[in-house]
């Protein structure tokens, strides 16, 4: 008997070069898998999405690229509760939440903070964590790496972040645009006459 060490690829995110077509795509297929269970009368319909097909689709994004990456750890957190010390996000403390996506436990359960900023996304190094952090880098205007970093640890806990960030800031074309060099063209020597002495009224205008 074998067991299934991969998950089956849902979506090829390496397709789309935004988060926000991604978003849409993945809304799309989700509302028409809900349309296949309603009365022909209760459908949806229409190209604008609600809030809370969006939520859901972010959701299964989220969900089908942790089971690419961190299937093996989905089999242990259902059969034992943990994850191998061998994982690479054993050191994360990860979890399963009740929407089947792996979250870092963390520290901060009796704070005040908001439940995603208690507990981050975990997401790894890929295609969609690239399109997330372009994303955010221009919800925030071109912010810095280091903004654009803490920014998004309050929600999501992805792997290798800052170098995708500095990625993101570098390839961005108005960021090059914004921090280019001036101009450094060298500058020509006064006149003669402004620098050397003369009587008063030797040169006029």
């Amino acid at each position: 008997m074998s067991i299934q060490s991969e998950a089956p690829k849902v979506f090829d995110f390496e397709r789309w070069s935004s988060f926000t077509k991604a978003l849409n795509i993945v809304g799309y297929v989700c509302r028409f898998c809900q349309n296949l269970r309603k009365q022909i009368s209760d459908r949806v319909v229409g190209s604008d999405f609600s809030h809370e097909e969006l939520m859901n689709a972010k959701v299964v994004m989220f969900r089908c690229i942790q089971k690419e990456h961190y299937f093996m750890e989905f089999l242990a957190l259902r059969k034992n509760g943990s994850v191998p010390n061998t994982s690479p996000i054993a050191s994360l403390n990860p979890y399963l939440a009740e929407d089947e996506i792996l979250r870092i436990k963390g520290r901060l359960q009796l704070s005040e903070l908001s439940y995603e900023e208690k507990h981050p996304v975990i997401l790894p190094k890929c295609h969609l964590s690239l399109l997330l952090v372009g994303h955010q880098h221009k919800l925030l205007n071109h912010a810095g790496v280091d903004t654009l970093v803490s920014t998004l640890r309050s929600g999501y806990w992805i792997v290798g972040l800052r170098r995708q960030a500095k990625r993101v800031k570098r390839e961005c074309v108005a960021c090059k645009r914004l921090d280019s060099k001036h101009c450094s063209q060298p500058v020509a020597p006064l006149p003669e006459m402004r620098v050397t002495q003369a009587p008063v009224f030797s040169v006029t205008g």
